[in-house]
């Protein structure tokens, strides 16, 4: 470091950035967006499909919350394994492991109890009912 021209020598960082730190949102934005870019890159290419949740609604691949994500796709091992090398990807990349004993998964009702247990132990999530609120919605 140098301050008016004299060597001051070199700034060791002691702290990571903490909760509420100005630059937090900003570089959950960036990290949200490399995210974003990977799921976006295997939809293009047609290895993973979204959701629709009615009739002419848009297809669903994610959505992101303020420190959670929600992701689709079809409940097969194919698509599965896609997204655990996305978030696997993701996390070595941004060294923002996903943490999926607190993950939990959920399967519409016409998915085999085979599938469930098959995709569940793949992605090392557990299988939830589906009957809680997140933010007020179903």
């Amino acid at each position: 470091m140098l301050i008016n021209g004299d060597s001051l020598g070199k700034i060791t960082p002691r702290k990571g950035i903490r909760q509420g730190d100005l630059l937090s949102p900003y570089l959950f934005i960036l990290c949200t967006k490399g995210l974003f870019s990977l799921i976006k890159k295997y939809e293009n290419r047609g290895d993973i499909h979204g959701i629709k949740v009615y009739g002419e609604s848009p297809i669903l691949i994610h959505l992101l919350f303020a420190n959670d994500s929600f992701l689709f796709c079809r409940s097969n091992e194919t698509e599965a394994s896609i997204l655990k090398n996305i978030l696997d990807t993701y996390g070595r990349a941004f060294r923002q492991m996903i943490n999926f004993q607190k993950s939990e998964i959920f399967f519409s009702s016409s998915t085999p109890q085979s599938s469930i247990q098959t995709i569940s132990s793949r992605l090392g999530v557990i299988e939830t009912l589906g009957t809680r609120k997140y933010l007020g919605l179903p």
